[in-house]
């Protein structure tokens, strides 16, 4: 199985020149949304905000900057893919 990487890379490699634009239009989207389905960290700043620990973790989107809370798997501005720190 290829990963998202893999593909990127594949895309890159045979990305088509600028007679093709519709195609590299739609191969930007592709590769976007390819990166968007690696999670990325979400820095717990609940502690910061609050100055005490809560029950629920709360960062900011890595991609986009908007409010998030552990629950979110997802950025549901961006659809990054996210991760929690789980210390």
């Amino acid at each position: 199985m290829v990963t998202n990487k893999e593909a990127i890379e594949t895309i890159k490699a045979n990305y088509p020149n600028e007679q093709y634009a519709m195609l590299r239009e739609a191969l930007d989207i592709a590769m976007a949304l390819l990166k968007a389905q690696e999670p990325k960290l979400v820095p717990d700043i609940a502690e910061a905000m609050l100055g005490y620990r809560p029950k629920v973790k709360v960062g900011h989107c890595p991609s986009c900057g908007v409010l998030m809370s552990e629950t979110d798997k997802f950025c549901r501005k961006c659809g990054q893919a996210v991760k929690w720190n789980d210390d």
